[in-house]
């Protein structure tokens, strides 16, 4: 004992005191680092696992996909429809069409893509999610002819009520008639140019 004694050493032993604790304190961090991450990890996976947000999901996917691919056909339809309310003079698909690519060039057909996408992803996603809502609160997982009707005309009215102002943008871009460069700058313009209406959009799409 007393050359146990003789041989201790306060500095050595301290220094090992603190190796341990810091040690330990890590241990300590590490365990509550990965029990939060578990934990956030269960959360998102019932999230995630919802048949709301799945349908919100798959909705938002397949409208990305589908404006993508008919953005041309949109466009000229908007185009055909302005000729015809601003100029009173129709025009075939075609022809509409062909003028598009000779003065805007190939990704002319897609003017307008941003605002389109704006409102068709979060707008069928809504659609969907809407349409799950109300199976699930009405249980009516297997509606017959009249209840889908009426389960899609309200799905569809909401989702398209909701998204109106994003509408307006989308064709003012499409069309000839505004000569918007950007999402943004119609949204700038609307708001300096169309009076309280134009704030009443605005302030209506911050809101979303």
């Amino acid at each position: 004992m007393p050359i146990e004694i003789q041989n201790f050493k306060p500095s050595l032993f301290l220094k090992q005191v603190s190796t341990l604790a810091v040690f330990h304190l890590r241990e300590i961090k590490v365990s509550s680092a990965t029990s939060t991450l578990k934990s956030q990890k269960s959360k998102m996976d019932t999230i995630l696992s919802s048949p709301v947000v799945k349908s919100f999901l798959a909705g938002s996917f397949s409208g990305t996909c589908s404006t993508i691919l008919f953005q041309p056909l949109d466009l000229v339809k908007t185009r055909l429809q302005s000729s015809v309310v601003m100029d009173g003079a129709s025009s075939s698909m075609l022809r509409t069409f062909n003028n598009v690519v000779r003065n805007e060039h190939i990704l002319g057909l897609w003017k307008g893509i941003v605002p389109s996408i704006s409102r068709t992803v979060p707008g069928v996603g809504m659609y969907f999610c809407c349409l799950q809502t109300l199976k699930n609160t009405f249980d009516c997982h297997n509606p017959g002819p009249l209840q889908a009707i009426g389960l899609g005309v309200v799905g569809r009215g909401f989702a398209g009520v909701t998204l109106i102002p994003i509408t307006v943008v989308k064709t003012r871009c499409e069309s000839k008639v505004y000569n918007y460069q950007s999402l943004v700058d119609a949204l700038r313009k609307i708001y300096t140019t169309e009076g309280k209406k134009g704030k009443v959009l605005i302030c209506y799409l911050s809101s979303l």
